[in-house]
């Protein structure tokens, strides 16, 4: 009788409201989630990747414009695109009027005891106006060099790499825009070995144009005033996909980075040995540069054998790693790249803790960047001591791509050393040189035997001493 006395709907009215209640603190909660993820880590579709490889948020977007530092970036969507129109930052002018260029007859090569590149940091001094050729640098002279291409874009990306050697294409540069096409017998032909050799990976989404933007670069600003060398672009398959996205993009272009290393070490094999060789990335290009030594190392990189060496032994290279987009555990004992290290005499390593792009790799890959931080530890001793470290920061600031390090000129001078091995030992005698004709046979060459009396790691010349540790720009110094 109780329960009759009871108003209607006595029950649901409670019922009804801790069920509003529930809903009210769901949504709560999801607007506090949604609200703190997107302060903690960007949300996809607010990063935008530019022309020349830089990933950035909105915010980092609207700031680059402001400061004129960055070309035009796209949304990662799978059209091309909207454009953002941001401002191309100027190239630096000519020196100024208190560094007049040295006349020729100046050059009287008195300073003998020069003992060559590099030493770091904001109190080195200045290069001498003369010396050994090879290590005469004239800020005033415009480069002087040859310039080649070797392209794999019509080269399998990650399957067959074994047959594909036979795709890649070799150019020399005739012209402001043309290209003369060459064998693979010729470009090796072509190789003087008197010619300190520079080949330079570019980064991500660059297309042949933008590659050969890139290159120019490398050959006009860290090239300019070395009386000779050769320059030969590294054009992969780097250029935006359509249809895969942002992620789809950087994730895809991580794995062909990796298999570039097969062609690289391939063709590094075949090089004259007594070419003074630097190898050269930046951003994804790193990871071909250290795959391509670990491959020289192992014979084996990308999940292939590499053909039969050419030639084994000590060879006259260095490799110089910017704003490394790769795992910073690679070239560590434990790494996948581990022995990278013993093929080369000495590797610079820049790093810049406020990387904007490097900084947001994390969204899809389970590793810090290498150029953010630098390595966690030492590479495997006795090796350890050929790496160096230089913290660019104070000269790039938050920029990733490559034209930022290119247009400082005092950053350009402290990679010059890295990129051009001006200061090579002496080149390996002509009679320990293997020989032979080259075969055609699809871009391969018969193996040559090694001479047995080839010169062993244990048996290279001796390398000119580098710091352990470079010295950094001082607070407050101006860095252009």
């Amino acid at each position: 009788m109780i329960a009759q006395c009871r108003p209607r709907g006595w029950i649901e009215r409670p019922v009804g409201a801790f069920h509003l209640l529930a809903v009210a603190l769901s949504v709560a909660f999801n607007c506090w989630l949604a609200t703190t993820s997107a302060a903690l880590e960007p949300d996809q579709a607010e990063i935008v990747e530019t022309a020349d490889g830089e990933l950035m948020t909105v915010d980092d977007v609207a700031e680059a414009g402001a400061e004129g530092e960055a070309d035009s970036a796209a949304t990662a969507s799978d059209e091309p695109g909207r454009e953002i129109a941001i401002p191309v930052g100027e190239c630096p002018g000519e020196l100024p009027a208190e560094a007049p260029c040295p006349d020729d007859d100046s050059c009287d090569c008195a300073d003998e005891n020069f003992e060559g590149y590099p030493v770091l940091g904001p109190d080195a001094p200045p290069p001498p106006v003369c010396c050994d050729v090879r290590l005469c640098i004239d800020p005033c002279q415009k480069a002087q060099g040859e310039f080649w291409v070797v392209s794999t874009r019509n080269a399998p990306v990650r399957c067959n790499l074994d047959q594909g050697l036979g795709c890649i294409e070799y150019y020399r540069r005739t012209g402001r825009d043309s290209y003369e096409r060459y064998s693979l017998d010729e470009f090796l032909m072509a190789m003087d070995p008197s010619l300190p050799t520079c080949i330079y990976v570019h980064g991500n989404t660059l297309d042949w144009d933008g590659a050969i933007e890139g290159g120019t670069r490398v050959y006009r600003k860290i090239g300019r005033g070395i009386h000779g060398f050769r320059l030969v672009l590294w054009s992969w398959p780097a250029e935006r996909l359509k249809g895969y996205g942002l992620e789809g993009n950087i994730v895809e272009k991580a794995d062909r980075s990796e298999s570039q290393g097969y062609y690289l070490a391939w063709l590094v094999d075949l090089l004259d040995p007594r070419v003074p060789l630097s190898l050269v990335g930046h951003s994804y290009g790193c990871r071909t540069v250290t795959a391509g030594l670990q491959g020289l190392a192992t014979g084996h990189i990308a999940c292939y054998d590499l053909p039969e060496r050419h030639y084994i032994g000590w060879r006259p290279m260095e490799a110089c790693l910017v704003a490394a987009a790769m795992d910073k555990w690679l070239l560590t004992p434990r790494g996948r790249h581990a022995l990278a290290v013993t093929q080369i005499d000495r590797m610079l390593i820049t790093t810049n803790p406020d990387d904007r792009t490097l900084a947001l790799l994390p969204k899809w890959f389970p590793w810090e960047a290498l150029g953010l931080n630098g390595l966690p530890e030492r590479p495997i001793a006795p090796y350890d001591q050929r790496v160096l470290q230089l913290e660019s920061t104070s000269w790039v600031n938050k920029a990733h791509r490559f034209q930022a390090y290119a247009h400082d000129r005092e950053l350009a001078d402290r990679l010059r050393p890295y990129f051009f091995y001006l200061d090579a030992p002496e080149p390996i005698p002509a009679e320990l040189v293997p020989s032979g004709d080259p075969v055609d046979l699809g871009g391969q060459l018969d193996a040559i035997e090694p001479d047995s009396t080839a010169p062993d790691d244990a048996s290279a010349p001796a390398l000119p001493e580098v710091p352990a540790e470079p010295a950094t720009p001082a607070a407050g110094d101006d860095p252009s």
